[in-house]
């Protein structure tokens, strides 16, 4: 599994890999995965730059930041989260 795969499982079942929906949690664990994994998955390497690049005037370099900043709740980051990753992949 890579990390983009890994995504796409916890949107799908959020409460099973996180507890609850949390984009900083997801973030954590995405990363540690592909840190463990020991090889990069570009897609998602290019999913984290193409948010920080589309909020580039917010000033936030980590994509979790960029969904809690658009969502103001938990759980409107999570659902902004989700719809950055569908937009990143159309």
């Amino acid at each position: 599994m890579t990390q983009s795969e890994l995504m796409d499982t916890i949107f799908e079942r959020p409460a099973m890999y996180l507890g609850h929906a949390s984009v900083i949690k997801m973030q954590a664990f995405v990363e540690g995965f592909g840190f463990g994994r020991g090889e990069p998955d570009p897609i998602y390497a290019g999913f984290a730059q193409w948010v920080v690049d589309q909020y580039e005037g917010l000033g936030q370099h980590e994509w979790s930041a960029v969904a809690t900043l658009k969502g103001v709740t938990e759980l409107g980051a999570f659902d902004v989260a989700r719809s950055f990753w569908k937009r990143y992949k159309e």
